[in-house]
């Protein structure tokens, strides 16, 4: 309260109707088939409501729109499922841009699933000193709207440590997803999270062989693929592995890295175009 009203952190937060005081706060989250924005646009939804009621719509819009497996019950009464990119990481990317989003911008906070890709966006540019290569390392936190942060930290939606990133980086590792991308386009701060667009209804549109499709099977199950590991694979030379991985990186599934002995490729973050 401020002079017996309430702040607009308060509004934002436990408001009957945030939007009558503020029309700006609101998440819109879009659904494309392919990998640009381009209309029609097969699902759009805008969510109004509390910073709460946002986060959580928006979380389950998203992941609405990801593959999931599901495991046997082996282990369990309940078997176990598993999503291409980890809730908590949605969740994590979700909240951090509502709660440090620059309200005083008439641009709103974004959220795009692509066939390739999560991309959410939120008006307002990092705190001095803090520039998206640190947020791959420890650093502390520096919340935009202290007053906004702090019920998100009592309501269990953040953390107060600045891990938060750094979680959605280790959980990515850990189910072998991409690393998330952080940038700063401007006055809008952007993180993309990576989707397993390496289906077989896509690959059958490169006119890949057999021995490639085993590669990616292997490449599939272990994040990256050797030349060695390759040729074991399909028993052939060096020179036709050789060609045959130059052939999936020039088509755009393969990135190569590394030099020499210690080459190695992984499955390119983006869909390539066919």
């Amino acid at each position: 309260m401020e002079k017996r009203k309430p702040k607009n952190a308060a509004l934002l937060l436990f408001s009957g109707n945030p939007q009558k005081f503020i029309p700006i706060s609101e998440i819109k989250c879009l659904h494309f088939h392919g990998t640009q924005v381009q209309k029609p646009i097969p699902s759009y939804q805008i969510y109004k409501g509390t910073l709460f009621d946002q986060v959580d719509n928006a979380l389950d819009f998203v992941m609405s729109k990801l593959v999931r497996s599901v495991g046997t019950r082996a282990k369990g009464g309940e078997a176990p499922v598993q999503y291409e990119i980890p809730r908590d990481v949605i969740a994590e990317a979700a909240v951090n841009a509502i709660a440090h989003r620059d309200y005083s911008s008439n641009a709103g906070t974004q959220v795009m699933v692509f066939s390739d890709r999560v991309e959410v966006w939120n008006p307002g540019e990092l705190p001095s000193g803090l520039t998206p290569e640190w947020l791959r390392t420890p650093h502390s936190s520096i919340p935009r709207n202290p007053l906004i942060a702090d019920p998100l930290f009592l309501a269990h939606y953040i953390e107060k440590a600045g891990t938060g990133t750094l979680d959605m980086i280790r959980l990515c590792r850990e189910t072998g997803s991409p690393e998330p991308d952080f940038e700063q386009r401007g006055n809008q701060f952007m993180v993309t999270l990576w989707r397993d667009w390496l289906t077989d209804v896509i690959l059958a549109g490169f006119n890949l062989n057999e021995r490639q499709l085993l590669g990616i099977a292997c490449l599939r199950s272990e994040g990256r693929l050797t030349s060695s590991k390759y040729q074991e694979l399909t028993d052939i030379s060096r020179q036709t592995a050789t060609r045959d991985m130059e052939d999936m990186v020039k088509k755009g599934i393969l990135e190569r890295h590394g030099e020499r002995r210690g080459t190695f490729y992984v499955k390119a973050r983006g869909m390539p175009q066919l």
